[in-house]
């Protein structure tokens, strides 16, 4: 029994041994699948990192490059608005000016136009003188007529009526 006994304690040792060694390998596996996954961990974090760096980055430079084309849209605007400006008082002062010389040219249209229908005026009443004169004569005339004989007035309606006697 003590033959048995010692192959039962060979055995446990065995046993004992083999745990062991199994735990160390699986020590050892754990370790360098736990150094693995840490490493793979690790990569891919620094990956991760890199990728946020170069996302940050590029927002960084997209932020910069709107910012700057705001800053020229913001330039242009400012110069398109002076234009602007400079364009509206161009306008006043030529509307102005085009005021002016519509209002000299009513101004000597209308004193022309005096002038023409004064003239008119002075003319008519000159013509209406001349009538007045002229009738004023018949007038006289006439009576000088009607003061001859009674003969020379028959004479004068026949000439006028065309009657002969």
């Amino acid at each position: 029994m003590a033959d048995l006994m010692h192959i039962v304690d060979k055995l446990r040792e065995a046993a004992v041994q083999a745990k062991r060694e199994c735990n160390g390998q699986i020590e050892q596996t754990l370790t360098r699948m736990s150094k693995k996954i840490k490493d793979d961990i690790t990569t891919q974090r620094d990956k991760q990192l890199q990728l946020r760096k170069q996302i940050i980055e590029h927002e960084e430079k997209d932020h910069l490059t709107q910012k700057k084309q705001l800053e020229d849209n913001i330039k242009q605007f400012e110069r398109l608005k002076r234009s602007l400006i400079e364009l509206l008082e161009t306008h006043k002062a030529k509307q102005k000016e085009f005021d002016e010389r519509i209002g000299k040219l009513m101004a000597k249209h209308n004193r022309m136009k005096v002038k023409r229908d004064k003239a008119a005026t002075t003319e008519m009443a000159e013509l209406c003188t001349k009538l007045e004169k002229k009738l004023a004569q018949k007038m006289n005339h006439c009576k000088c007529l009607m003061l001859r004989d009674d003969e020379t007035l028959v004479k004068i309606h026949h000439m006028l009526t065309g009657y002969d006697s």
